[in-house]
């Protein structure tokens, strides 16, 4: 059927050259074919116009075979980028505590589309959503360290998993449409991270959300009226006679503002207080001697309610990463440990 056109496909391979302007760069090949029109005039002239594709409304086509990948990854804390040290140099260790900020950048070779949120699963126990962008180089996500978020002893943070939730990672974000399959269909990412290797080439940073607690409270020390040591520790004691007492956390922390009260219920001698100290410690200890006005040997020795008293804005209790004290409950009291009256 004769017409003043033709039609072919042209299918883009991953080993063709890429162009920013497809055209016809060789004469057409006919051979044992041929094209006439309808008188039987013979196309006796195979080469193709030097502006073919170029002109004309959509006829800029651009051959793109590269593949988007991801060439580093950067991050930042709380906004303030984390320096990486030079080859043969100590490592930056970095550690983060709960509310602390990551922000991950991931520095493309070309500009990149997200269509939807992907997740970026952690190895501290934590998750990233990664949301939908379009037309970035250095699309960023930020991991917020929640409570109990930690990494294991000696490990350092990494992206452990990647999910992109039956969304697209495309180049050629400039093409409308963009969707996936579509006429303008844009190379989709290969292999965007490697778990376990995604970022530890580069940072060493810790993760430390978990938070300190007071697993116990005992007496370890008790000496009579002559400052003479008591072989046993139940009492019951009387005036001048003293009591050591113990607080063990479930790791090293520092008191500061002002000191920690502790309340025994000592009428006479009040709230047991100890001082602030800055270098942390896993176990801290303060003692009081029996004064007249205190209990009359009609209960066991406590921290009244079970707990430590509220700080009130006053005294803080915090770890070495900066977690400070939320739960104050008193996981084993003085009498649970030694009954003394």
């Amino acid at each position: 059927t004769a017409a003043n056109y033709g039609t072919g496909t042209y299918t883009v391979g991953s080993g063709d050259t890429e162009t920013a302007q497809l055209v016809v760069s060789t004469p057409m090949v006919l051979g044992t074919a041929r094209i006439a029109d309808t008188y039987g005039n013979i196309l006796d002239s195979t080469t193709a116009p030097i502006d073919n594709f170029s002109s004309g409304t959509n006829n800029a086509i651009v051959i793109d075979v590269t593949k988007p990948t991801i060439q580093t990854i950067t991050a930042k804390k709380n906004g303030s980028a984390i320096s990486i040290p030079d080859p043969g140099q100590p490592p930056n260790i970095v550690t983060v505590a709960k509310d602390d900020r990551v922000e991950f950048t991931f520095n493309f070779n070309e500009s990149t589309k997200l269509s939807g949120a992907a997740t970026l699963t952690l190895n501290s126990g934590g998750s990233v959503t990664w949301a939908a962008y379009s037309d970035k180089d250095a699309p960023t996500a930020t991991y917020t360290v929640a409570s109990g978020h930690e990494t294991a002893q000696g490990v350092y943070l990494d992206i452990t998993g990647y999910n992109l939730n039956g969304n697209k990672l495309t180049d050629n974000p400039g093409n409308s449409p963009n969707d996936w399959n579509s006429v303008y269909s844009p190379n989709q990412i290969n292999e965007p991270i490697s778990p376990g290797t995604a970022f530890t080439a580069d940072y060493d940073i810790i993760v430390d959300g978990v938070l300190p607690t007071v697993d116990s409270v005992t007496t370890t020390v008790w000496t009579d009226v002559n400052n003479t040591a008591l072989t046993t520790g139940d009492g019951p004691y009387g005036i001048g006679e003293s009591i050591t007492v113990k607080i063990y956390f479930n790791e090293p922390v520092t008191l500061s503002s002002t000191t920690l009260p502790l309340d025994l219920g000592l009428t006479g001698a009040g709230n047991l207080s100890f001082p602030t100290f800055t270098t942390a410690a896993a176990t801290i200890q303060q003692s009081f001697t029996v004064t007249n006005g205190d209990p009359n040997g009609t209960g066991f020795l406590d921290v009244v309610g079970n707990t430590l008293p509220d700080p009130a804005g006053t005294w803080v209790l915090a770890d070495v990463p900066g977690n400070e004290m939320e739960t104050r409950t008193i996981t084993s009291n003085i009498s649970a440990n030694t009954p003394i009256v």
